[in-house]
């Protein structure tokens, strides 16, 4: 049998297969589903139609410590949550109603569920915890950089 610790080069990349791995087995278990497959993209994802979701790359060139549980915070989050306590059926009746702004509303909503899913497994899995804790910390810096860049160059929307 082939080694899963090993390292592919892509796109200037490498990926650590074997983290890959262990987070797609972890994806699987939390959310009851075994054949889940796990890949990265820019953003978290959730494709159920094709039994598939994505960790962020946002984690990589931070320090092992933070890209671990990074990684492991979007697992518990869309395979522990949105996977889980996710409904489908209501959110496409969400999308049908009319509103003025639908993309605000429709970020506003997911920005809602994420907190109350990150809290509900925090809650049910204190071993999460620190996950999220450092999920929080690296984001809330990560903003706060982003909006100081974004007042030096003019954009007022972060004031």
């Amino acid at each position: 049998m082939a080694s899963v610790n090993r390292f592919i080069q892509f796109n200037n990349e490498t990926i650590d297969t074997k983290l890959l791995h262990q987070m797609e087995m972890l994806a699987g278990a939390l959310a009851d589903a075994p054949y889940l497959k796990v890949t990265t993209r820019k953003l978290v994802e959730l494709r159920p139609s094709e039994a598939a979701m994505s960790i962020s790359v946002f984690w990589r060139h931070r320090s092992k410590r933070v890209e671990r549980n990074g990684y492991l915070s979007d697992i518990y989050l869309m395979a522990g949550g949105f996977w889980r306590d996710f409904s489908l059926a209501a959110w496409r009746e969400f999308k049908k109603s009319k509103t003025t702004l639908p993309n605000l509303r429709e970020q506003l909503l997911l920005c809602a569920e994420e907190f109350r899913l990150s809290e509900k497994i925090k809650t049910a899995r204190p071993g999460t915890v620190a996950a999220f804790d450092i999920r929080d910390m690296v984001y809330k810096e990560y903003h706060k950089d982003q909006s100081k860049q974004n007042l030096k160059k003019g954009f007022k929307a972060d004031f």
